[in-house]
């Protein structure tokens, strides 16, 4: 009978180990999509703006498929050594400030995988904003799930988070 009563409570021990197992795993799947998907929301709910870095102009420091969060900044602020987003033609670059000339109201930049800096001085009127912050893959993560598989595979975490739940619910003694 010692017995019964010890494969008892091992089984009670085990039913809430469960539910609670499967309530962590749905909660850590959703907080995951909500995670991905913030640098998306970014922008609407601040003045930060967010790019993905396609050219390796800036590598080693920001690699190929970075994700660059840009904070706006009145450029005669800037200084040697920053690292700036600007309006070149249809193309948004992200390479580090040479030098300042805040009376021409122009900066001079270059790339850091570059060789030369580059070729025309950039207008005040054409920064964005400084790099607050990189971050490596990030950016292809975002590029990735934007396409119709990569919702379709949000959509699919987002449903399997959700199963979770109530899974653990329906577990629970």
């Amino acid at each position: 009978m010692g017995s019964k009563a010890s494969y008892r409570k091992g089984q009670k021990a085990g039913s809430k180990l469960l539910p609670l197992l499967c309530n962590i795993l749905g909660t850590i799947l959703l907080l995951s999509v909500i995670l991905l998907l913030l640098p998306t929301a970014l922008p609407v709910f601040t003045d930060l703006k967010v790019y993905t870095v396609v050219s390796g102009s800036m590598e080693p420091a920001i690699p190929v498929g970075s994700m660059v969060v840009i904070e706006q900044i009145e450029p005669e602020y800037l200084e040697e050594r920053d690292i700036i987003a600007f309006q070149a033609g249809d193309s948004i670059v992200i390479h580090r400030v040479v030098s300042n000339r805040p009376f021409e109201h122009k900066l001079t930049t270059k790339g850091d995988a570059n060789e030369e800096e580059d070729l025309s001085p950039i207008a005040y009127d054409d920064v964005i904003g400084k790099v607050k912050h990189s971050f490596k893959y990030l950016g292809d993560i975002e590029a990735y799930v934007t396409t119709g598989a990569g919702k379709i595979y949000v959509m699919l975490v987002i449903a399997c988070g959700i199963m979770f739940q109530i899974l653990a619910v329906q577990l629970r003694p």
